[in-house]
Parts: C-alpha cells; sequence; structure tokens
C-alpha cells in the first residue's frame, strides 16, 4: 500500500554582515610616561550578499593599573574612513560613533593614543556594535581585552640653541649649544650612561672638540671634523627626574652660504648596554636651522723660518719669513685674494731676492711692503694655500717687527687676518766668565786647583772664526804647578802666575765651555783674592758689549799655616735593606791633626727616600755646641738633631763646629729608603773645613761612600666592590676586582685571583685594565678562578677587573673572594684578600606576553599568520621560560568560537632579531600535528631569559580557516586562541602573562553546483535497532559545466524524532549537537565525490510516522543549482516483533517508485 509522507521543509539562519574586530596596542611592553597606541581594528567579514556593516559604534575603556590610576587620553584617528571618537572624563572610555559603512571585506581602524604615566600593568578592553538594517550576529569577534605593560622609564629631551646672529656669514664662527633634560618620571641611575651623538651638520664644519662638564667626546682629535663625520658625547652619571645636564658646546662654522641643517639625538643607556626606556623619543632628537649669507674666511700664519728657532738674530743679516695663506671655513673664496707683508722700521728687503712665491701668487714690493695677489682658491675648506717667503735684512739693533695680512672679499672673520712676528735683531754675544776655587781652606803649600769656564748669553752665537779668550793673574805668592788645561781649551801662553787660554768658536747662545782646571799652591798664609776675565776676539758678526760680566768677582780661598787632617768614613747599618725598612748611615769624622780645625762641615745629599718619613732621624755624638749641628739646605739654624722629615731627597748639611786634633765625631742619620725596583744604592758623604787647610794634599779621605743592595718593597692590596649589597635573583651582578699597589716600590708580576662563587654562573668579562686573564673560566661555570695578571703595578696605582655573574637563587648568600700577589717582596700581606658578599633577594622580573595575527579576517582556506612576543621587564632573568599556545578556547566573554581553524605549522622561534629556528639549545616545542583543529603548542626555551629587546622571544606559525558555524546559511565566524607564559621565579606582575587572539573567518560565495544523495540500511527500520544512513555530496562544476573547487561547504543533517545519534564517519569531519549532524566537506574538485555516514539507533516505543523520512542539507553559498542540495530518504518502520516482510521482487520495486513519488509530490507543494 502507498505510505503517506509528510513534506519536511529545512529551515535557514537569515545572514547578516559580521563586524570583526581587532584590537591590539603598541607596544605592548613599553616606557612608562610614554605614549602607546590602542587599534581597534574593524572589518566587514561578509558574506558579501549581505551588503556594508552600517551603524558601526567603539568603545574603549581607558587603560587601568592599580585600580585608580588611568592613562591619559592623548588623540585619535580613523584610518581607512571617518567618523568621531568622544574621550569621556567621567566613565573613562573613548566612544566612537557616526564611523564610515564597511563594505563586504573592507577595514578602517581607529587609533586612540593614550599615555600611560607610571610603571605598572595596565588593563583595557574594547568592543564595536552595527546597529544598521544588516544586524551583527556573530558577537564573538565584536570585543576583545588587552594587557599592557609600562616599565619604570626616563624621558630624556634634547634642547639644541646656537649663538649664530641673523645674518651670520659663512665661515664666521659660531656654537651649537645642547642641553639635556631629564622629564622623568624616574631618575637615570648613577651607573646608566647619557649619550649624545651627531653627525656634522652637511656643510659645516666643527672645529675643536665639544667640551661640557661630566660630558667625554669623541674623537679628542682630528679636528676640524667634517663630511657628516659622526660625534658621540658621553656622561656616566645620575640625572634626576627633572634635572638637567651640564651643557655640551660645539664649535663649528659653515662652509656654504644657504641653509645649514643639524640634528643632535640623546639617548640613555642601561649598564647592560640595553637602551634606558624612554617614554618621549619624539624629544630626544633637536636641531637648530640655520641660513647663512654668502662669506668666507681665510687666514694667515707667519713664522720665522731661517735662522731656525726664536733667538736673537745678527745684525745685517738676512732673515727668511714664511707666509701661509689658509683657507679656513666659509666657501671657497673666489675673489682676489691679497697677502701684504709689511716691513717694520729697521728691516729691508733683501737683495737681489725679496720673496719667494708659490704658484698662483703673483708679488711686487714697493718701499717696505710686498703685495700678492691671486684669483680665488680651490683648494678646499682648511687648506694651506702655496706659501710666500720673505727675505728682509735686519738693518737696526732691537726688536724689529713684520706684519702679514691676508684680504679677500666677503671674508667672514678678520680675527685671523693677521700674523705678525718679531726678531732680535742684536750685534752681542755677550760672554761671561766663570771661576771657583776650594770652598775649603788650604794649607801653605799643599796642592789646590782653581776652575775657570766661560757661559754665551747670547742672544748671538760665536761663531766659528770668533776667538773666547780667558786670563787669570794669580793672587800674590801663588804660582801655577802645571799648565792650565781644558777641553778645547788652548793655555800654551800661560806661565806661573799668569793663566792665558783660548777657545775657538762656534759657542752657541745659552752654551758654555768646559771648565778650565788651574793646579796652583800658596806659599804664604792668609786670604786669596783674584778676579778671572774674558774676551771675545776674531771678526765675525757679533760682539760683546757688556763688560759688567766679562770678570768674576773676587774669588777668595783661605791658605793657613795650620794644618788639620780631616777624614770621614761612612758605614751602612746593612748591606742589603728592604724598601721602606729603617737603614742607618754612620758618619764618623775624625781630624787627625796636627791643628784643631774650626767649622768642620759635612754634606750628604740623601737620595731615593720616601716621601713620607723618608729621613727618620740625625743625631751628633758628641753633641755640638750650641749653635751647631745639623740643618736641611744651605739656609737656616743649624741644630743637634733632626726628623721625621717627609720628601723623597734631602740636602743633609751640617756643622761640627771645632774638632781638636784626635778627635772624632759621629754623625748618625736613619732613613728609609725607597726603590722602584731591586738596586744598588750608593751614598757620598763629605768632610772640609773653610778655616784650617789639610796640609798632607790627602784630599782622598774627605769623602767616602757606601753601597748597598735595596730590594724593593710593596704593599698590594685586593680591593672587592658591587653596586649593591643586594641583588635580586635572576639579575646580573657586576663585581669589580682590584689590586692597589700601595707602595713605595713598584709590584713586579702582579697576580689577581678570582674564585668565582659557586652559586652564581660566570657571564663574561668586562674589563681588565690592561691585564691578561687568559683563559678565561667558561660562560655559565661556577667556583672556577678569574687569574688575571700585570708585568708592573707602579706605586700607588690600581688596576681593575670588572666582570658578571649572575645571582640564582632567593635567599643565597653570593660570597666572592680575591687574592693578589707580587714577586716584589711585601711588607704587609694582611690586605691581600678581599672579599664580599651579597645577599640575593627575591627576583624581580615582569614576564610580559603579546600575541596577534596577520591578517585578522581570513576566507575559508586561507591562513593567518601567529605571532607570539615575550619580553622581560628584568631586572632579573627568568629561567625556564614555558609558553603554552591552546586553540580554540572560549572568547573572553565566555562564547564558544563559532570557527574552526587547522594547524599548518610553519613554526618559527627568534631570540631577538636573530632566528634560532631548530636549535636545540634554545628550545623546544611540541607542536600539534598539522591540520589538527584542536591542540597545543608548548615551547619550553632554555638558559636564562634577560630583559632587553636583544632577548626578545619570538614564535610565529601558521592556522588555516577550514569552517564556520554549523548553522544553515551562517557564513562567518571566530575561533579564539590562548597562550600564556611562565617562568621558575615568582614574577612581580603576574597579570600580563596571558594573550588571547581572535581571528574570524568567513565562507564566500563559491559558484559551483553541489548535489547530494542519501540511502538508509537496512531499508526498513526496525524499532529498538540501527539505521546507517550514506549520503554522498558531488561537485557537479561551475556554469556550463566549468571546472571550479568547492570550499566552505558543510552538510548538515538534523535527525527525526526518533532517531538517537551514535557516530559519524569520517572521523574528524563531523559532529553533533542537539540531535544535529554537520559535516564539513571541504575542498571538492569538480566531479569528485565525498561520502558520509550517520549511524542512530531508532527507538524502541518509535511511534512517528512511517516511512521515517530524513532530510539533510547541503550547505555552500553561491551554489548554482541549490535544487539538489537537500538529499532525503524515506523508509518504512517495523516492529522487531513483526519481523522483516518478504516482499517478492515485483513489490519490491513497485515500492520504491511509490516512495520517489510521493518525494516528488512534497517538493513540488514545497
Amino acid at each position: 500500500m502507498l505510505l503517506a509522507l509528510p513534506l519536511l521543509g529545512f529551515s535557514t539562519v537569515a545572514l547578516a554582515a559580521d563586524l570583526a574586530l581587532d584590537f591590539q596596542d603598541s607596544p605592548n611592553i613599553g616606557p612608562a610616561g610614554g605614549v602607546f597606541t590602542y587599534s581597534l581594528g574593524l572589518q566587514n567579514n561578509g558574506p558579501s550578499a549581505e551588503g556594508s556593516a552600517t551603524g558601526i559604534t567603539t568603545s574603549f575603556n581607558m587603560p587601568i593599573t592599580g585600580g585608580s590610576t588611568y592613562g591619559q587620553f592623548v588623540t585619535y584617528r580613523v584610518v581607512g574612513g571617518t567618523g568621531t571618537c568622544t574621550y569621556n572624563a567621567g566613565p573613562q572610555t573613548v566612544t566612537c560613533n557616526g564611523l564610515s559603512a564597511l563594505a563586504f571585506n573592507q577595514a578602517m581602524t581607529i587609533e586612540i593614543d593614550v599615555r600611560l604615566p607610571n610603571a605598572g600593568t595596565y588593563t583595557s578592553n574594547a568592543s564595536a556594535a552595527s546597529t544598521g538594517v544588516t544586524a551583527d550576529t556573530n558577537l564573538g569577534n565584536n570585543s576583545a581585552p588587552q594587557t599592557t605593560t609600562a616599565q619604570a622609564a626616563s624621558d630624556l629631551q634634547l634642547n639644541a640653541t646656537s649663538n649664530a646672529a641673523p645674518g651670520i656669514l659663512a665661515g664666521e664662527p659660531y656654537a651649537y649649544q645642547l642641553e639635556v633634560v631629564n622629564n622623568g618620571p624616574d631618575a637615570m641611575p648613577a651607573n646608566s650612561g647619557t649619550r649624545v651623538t651627531f653627525q656634522v651638520p652637511s656643510g659645516a664644519s666643527v672645529t675643536a672638540r665639544p667640551t661640557g662638564s661630566g660630558w667625554t667626546c669623541t674623537p679628542a682629535s682630528g679636528y676640524p671634523l667634517s663630511n657628516n663625520e659622526l660625534i658621540t658625547c658621553d656622561r656616566n652619571q645620575a640625572l634626576a627626574n627633572g634635572a638637567p645636564a651640564p651643557v655640551i658646546t660645539v664649535p663649528a662654522v659653515s662652509n656654504t652660504n644657504g641653509n645649514v641643517s643639524s640634528s643632535f639625538r640623546v639617548a640613555g643607556l642601561q649598564q647592560n648596554g640595553e637602551p634606558v626606556p624612554d617614554g618621549n623619543e619624539s624629544n630626544n632628537i633637536d636641531g637648530v636651522p640655520l641660513t647663512f649669507d654668502p662669506g668666507t674666511d681665510v687666514g694667515i700664519t707667519k713664522a720665522r723660518t731661517s735662522p731656525a728657532g726664536s733667538g736673537a738674530v745678527a745684525q745685517g743679516s738676512t732673515v727668511t719669513y714664511t707666509l701661509t695663506p689658509r683657507h679656513l671655513g666659509g666657501q671657497q673664496p673666489g675673489g682676489t685674494i691679497t697677502v701684504t707683508d709689511t716691513l717694520g722700521a729697521g728691516l729691508s728687503f733683501a737683495t737681489p731676492t725679496a720673496f719667494t712665491a708659490g704658484s698662483g701668487w703673483s708679488c711686487s714690493t714697493a718701499g717696505s711692503v710686498l703685495t700678492c695677489t691671486r684669483s680665488g682658491w680651490s683648494g678646499g675648506n682648511f687648506s694651506n694655500m702655496p706659501t710666500i717667503q720673505v727675505h728682509a735684512v735686519a738693518n737696526d739693533l732691537g726688536t724689529l717687527g713684520n706684519t702679514a695680512v691676508i684680504a679677500t672679499p666677503g671674508d667672514a672673520n678678520s680675527s685671523n687676518n693677521t700674523s705678525a712676528v718679531n726678531i732680535n735683531s742684536s750685534d752681542e754675544s755677550d760672554l761671561a766668565v766663570w771661576k771657583a776655587g776650594p770652598r775649603h781652606a788650604v794649607a801653605v803649600n799643599e796642592l789646590f786647583p782653581y776652575w775657570l769656564a766661560v757661559r754665551n748669553e747670547g742672544p748671538l752665537n760665536v761663531e766659528a772664526g770668533q776667538l773666547i779668550r780667558v786670563t787669570d793673574t794669580l793672587p800674590p805668592n801663588v804660582q801655577a804647578q802645571g799648565l792650565p788645561a781644558g777641553t778645547g781649551w788652548d793655555c800654551s801662553a800661560s806661565t806661573l802666575t799668569v793663566v792665558n787660554c783660548t777657545r775657538p768658536g762656534p759657542l752657541a747662545s745659552g752654551q758654555a765651555t768646559d771648565a778650565i782646571s788651574v793646579p796652583v799652591r800658596a806659599t804664604a798664609a792668609g786670604v786669596l783674592q783674584n778676579v778671572a776675565c774674558t774676551a771675545l776676539e776674531g771678526t765675525g758678526s757679533s760682539t760683546d758689549r757688556n763688560a759688567a760680566n766679562d770678570c768674576t768677582g773676587q774669588v777668595e780661598t783661605r791658605v793657613t799655616n795650620e794644618q788639620a787632617d780631616l777624614s770621614i768614613q761612612k758605614l751602612a747599618s746593612s748591606a742589603l735593606i728592604k724598601t721602606g725598612e729603617p737603614l742607618t748611615y754612620t758618619l764618623e769624622v775624625t781630624n787627625h791633626g796636627p791643628d784643631a780645625s774650626t767649622n768642620v762641615m759635612v754634606e750628604d745629599d740623601l737620595l731615593s727616600l720616601l716621601s713620607q718619613g723618608g729621613l727618620q732621624s740625625v743625631s751628633i755624638s758628641p753633641a755640638p755646641a750650641a749653635g751647631f749641628g745639623c740643618r736641611i739646605g744651605d739656609t737656616g739654624p743649624y741644630a743637634a738633631t733632626l726628623g721625621p722629615l717627609d720628601g723623597a731627597s734631602q740636602a743633609l748639611r751640617c756643622n761640627l763646629g771645632t774638632l781638636n786634633s784626635g778627635s772624632v765625631s759621629t754623625i748618625e742619620i736613619v732613613v728609609l729608603p725607597l726603590v722602584a725596583t731591586n738596586a744598588p744604592r750608593e751614598n757620598v758623604a763629605t768632610v772640609y773645613s773653610p778655616d784650617v787647610g789639610e796640609g798632607d794634599g790627602n784630599r782622598d779621605n774627605n769623602t767616602d761612600d757606601v753601597t748597598g743592595n735595596v730590594t724593593a718593597m710593596v704593599d698590594i692590596q685586593a680591593l672587592k666592590t658591587r653596586p649593591s649589597p643586594t641583588i635580586p635573583a635572576g639579575a646580573p651582578l657586576r663585581f669589580t676586582a682590584s689590586v692597589r699597589n700601595a707602595g713605595p716600590s713598584t709590584a713586579s708580576g702582579v697576580e689577581l685571583v678570582d674564585t668565582l662563587p659557586g652559586n652564581a654562573p660566570f657571564l663574561g668579562l668586562i674589563s681588565s685594565d690592561g691585564g691578561n686573564c687568559a683563559p678565561l673560566p667558561a660562560i655559565g661555570s661556577v667556583g672556577q678562578t678569574l687569574t688575571c695578571t700585570w708585568a708592573s703595578v707602579p706605586n700607588n696605582t690600581t688596576r681593575n677587573v670588572v666582570y658578571e655573574v649572575r645571582a640564582m637563587t632567593e635567599g643565597d648568600t653570593i660570597n666572592n673572594a680575591v687574592v693578589v700577589s707580587t714577586t716584589t717582596e711585601e711588607n704587609d700581606v694582611l690586605s691581600n684578600t678581599a672579599n664580599t658578599t651579597t645577599a640575593v633577594t627575591a627576583a624581580v622580573l615582569d614576564i610580559v606576553v603579546n600575541k596577534s595575527d596577520n591578517p585578522n579576517v581570513v576566507a575559508l582556506g586561507e591562513t593567518s599568520t601567529y605571532t607570539i612576543s615575550i619580553d622581560n621587564g628584568g631586572p632579573s632573568a627568568g629561567t625556564g621560560l614555558t609558553m603554552v599556545d591552546t586553540f580554540p578556547v572560549n572568547a573572553p566573554g565566555g562564547a564558544a568560537p563559532t570557527a574552526v581553524f587547522s594547524y599548518q605549522g610553519g613554526l618559527r622561534v627568534y631570540r631577538g632579531a636573530t632566528e634560532v629556528t631548530g636549535d636545540a639549545a634554545e628550545y623546544s616545542c611540541t607542536e600539534p600535528a598539522v591540520g589538527a583543529t584542536s591542540g597545543v603548542l608548548t615551547c619550553n626555551f632554555s638558559g636564562y631569559f634577560d630583559e632587553g629587546a636583544s632577548h626578545r622571544r619570538r614564535v610565529t606559525y601558521a592556522m588555516r580557516a577550514e569552517s564556520v558555524s554549523g548553522v544553515a546559511g551562517v557564513a562567518v565566524g571566530s575561533s579564539h586562541n590562548h597562550v600564556s607564559v611562565e617562568v621558575n621565579e615568582t614574577e612581580t606582575l603576574s597579570d600580563n602573562n596571558e594573550a588571547i587572539e581572535t581571528t574570524s573567518a568567513r565562507r564566500d560565495d563559491v559558484p559551483v553546483d553541489l548535489g547530494g544523495t542519501k540511502t538508509a540500511s537496512p531499508r526498513a527500520l526496525v524499532k529498538g535497532e540501527n539505521v546507517v544512513y550514506t549520503i554522498t555530496v558531488t561537485n557537479n562544476g561551475g556554469a556550463g559545466g566549468a571546472a571550479a573547487d568547492s570550499l566552505g561547504a558543510q552538510l548538515i543533517d538534523p535527525l527525526p524524532s526518533g532517531l538517537q545519534y551514535l557516530s559519524s564517519t569520517p572521523a574528524g569531519a563531523c559532529s553533533h549537537s542537539g540531535g544535529t549532524v554537520t559535516c564539513q566537506v571541504g575542498t571538492l574538485p569538480t566531479g569528485a565525490s565525498r561520502v558520509f555516514t550517520i549511524t542512530a539507533l531508532l527507538d524502541e516505543n518509535y511511534s512517528g510516522p512511517t516511512p521515517l523520512a530524513n532530510e539533510a542539507h547541503i550547505d555552500a553559498p553561491g551554489d548554482i543549482d541549490p535544487g539538489n542540495n537537500d538529499p532525503r530518504d524515506e523508509t518504512p518502520v517495523i516492529d522487531k516483533s513483526v519481523g522483516a516482510p518478504t516482499l517478492s521482487q515485483g513489490a519490491l520495486l513497485m515500492l520504491t517508485m511509490l516512495m520517489s513519488l510521493l518525494a516528488w509530490r512534497a517538493r513540488r507543494r514545497a
């Protein structure tokens, strides 16, 4: 019989434009006080049939930290559209209305600039809505949160000014003044640096090294600098919030007319070389635009080049002056350049050659003026033009002046246009004679010498061909005992009573002759007085016209009948003494007679002493009479004792008074000797009497010396410093290990051995102050030794070794010890060790993660690249950095994802700007399978995660849009992807350790014809038993049968009442929810088919209609023939107890035809 089947209709959901919001911040971690840009990216995700998204509004909650500190609204921009945004101070929101409608796939962005005033983690939220006719039904991508981190920062501002006045000419000197101000909100710490850099402005030159208190500018030499050369000025001092640094002055000159632009930049540098966060980099650069009128700068220098030097020139001789014209700053001098040289009174041009001019000069003389001209100069800035030599004769005596002047049209700087040279014209070589006799008394008939010498006081040299003569008439009762002698002297004309010696020139001005020694003997007691004289003879350019010093004053020598043979013996307490240890000299003075000796003088020059207390004491035994004793130097009273006295040397002078024949006087001297390195030490003492002669002619015993070996002695000291007694765990700790030589000698073979902490890995050597520290401990090693050596360290000098370790565990104490040694003997080894302890406090770090996608909206089948950025705000390093990226997840508001994305791999990993993909030493990642539509990407990063952009970790990978919501007709959807990071350490902030990124997908229309068939097995449904529906979806091609792949189609099968879903195939292609089975058709080429099966259980108590109709729907936007998109199957239902009816082949055929007819009629009525 015929079975009446109900007509089954398939309802669809009305389509609407999907407005997608992509909410991002830039930067995600940045400097406090800086402007952060929050971007609300809006895009119409379609579908295309629904037209434009209209009535768009957005709302942005201002970032907040600490519950009460809000960001400060700055401005907004609507990019790619129009609209008006309003900042609402009360609720702290920014709302935007009147925004442009967005056609399908069209986008616009609202950028809101916000200043985050203080350090902290700021949270914000943005939302978007479309309230037009095409209401947005996909709300999963309409709102998003954002977490932004502001770091402690110093806003360094550079203010550049110039003293150049309006109308300044090219070539005219001027200067730039550069001031750096810290606008905060935080101070620049003392261990940070401020750096100003600039290139020499194009068209200008910096004429000298820039200066400023506390600033060091490089290069240090080589000025003037031009051609955009780089100059760097550094200042390593603290700079408080609101404080200016001392001004830098940059001297300059323009080499061109017109505009000269300058640009100066300031930046802060942390101790580790990373930039100091700066909240407003727009004020880090400043310049001074200057305009210069045409001008140039020429200058001239003048020097006497012959005769060389600065001494007097002979009257009547020729003097050569060299004039060096120069082009300095400004434009090339194009006009006539004129040099005039005016001879002063007493000078005249030499004949026949008055001048020698270099190439390009045309010169002539008129009277006392030389004039030279040339047409311009093309040699460039700060170049010398060819020189001009002026030849002049010094006619008069005295100071003769000569002035050169340079001029050219448009010269902007006249201060360097004149150069003058004065010479001293003379005809004199002023000879002065010197004579000396013994300071001690001599006995009658005792042999003693006179010494004679001559010095040329100038100003002219005694010339070859001239003769210097010395004459000395000996006093009465004195006769020469041999021919006088002296190197260079001829004394053959001398007699027993007259010394007559000559010496030929030359003798330079300021030079003295060798001395003439005259051996004499006196035959009678008394005070001898006589005078020696000198004279300049022969033909030459000079004469000696100063008679005042041609003869000596009276030279006195005492001759006595009394005779006393004085002797001195000097002893040292040790032949081997250490630097700085007391050394005792004993001077034993004896009068061997036969007569008493008065005013017995002892001289001892004590050298190479310690500067502090080098002369410890002087004492005389027996004690001298009142008024006698010792003193330092040749003046002042005598004292019986001296010391201690400071000074590296002491001229000891003693007057022992009267020493009778046979008497002995002992002087004891205690010194602290000093040598830089081991060396012998000689000391000489002399005794004499100015009153009583020796008589025996034996003066050898009047002097004695003692030589001992003094060994170097030092006190080297170890020092150890660190910036603070505490250090956060994970942070680099910088140690300075020092060896100081406290002297007094030079320390040789100096070694510093620093035992590295056992709980702080070695990070590297920063500097060694000239020491050799190879080989270095391995990076990351603990408990090793860092050994540095120096060949020598001078007295009062320190050598520093700077290195870093990493603090590890909170609660640890980092003990660090350094030992120093030297091959030089030390007087104190207690100070050879130093140690320091540093307490490790809780780690101070802030791990920040951010995630973005590009593009944010994709069509099915397209990929989006996800970028995960992980930063450490420091200062501690993090360890065990783990990133967990999960997809899909619910939206921040809890809504389930409405699109399906699959993982496509392409994983790439970066440290800073360097890709480290595949480097197992850097990381290990566990990836989902390619094609997986859910999963977790986990990455574990090795080692320490330090602060700074160079240590940023970045991970990228690709996801592909596979499908959207299983609701028929819905063409858009969103998926949410969550990332979280963690480290082993406890962070100061943890609310910026995760992020969610929402990506939207859409199904674009695909103009193909998809059709389907559906059959059930078995062909009669038995209550309480399973049924398997087989649905085949086929791509019949595009219009006219053209080949076209389908993409985004889904099969939706709402199971009729009475059927319970059990399973479906292919695995992963279908899902079940609320009795509806949704299967993704995927990409299906023309002519291809895809088979799906759904297994269900018919209720044992089923009482519904029979046959049981099950109709599916192929949901394919753009299908050119939707009439074949609803495959249907109607199957009779029988009770299990009745059993399956047995029909003949004919009956089965008739039943099948009847069911087909009923289905056709139902579709016709629909």
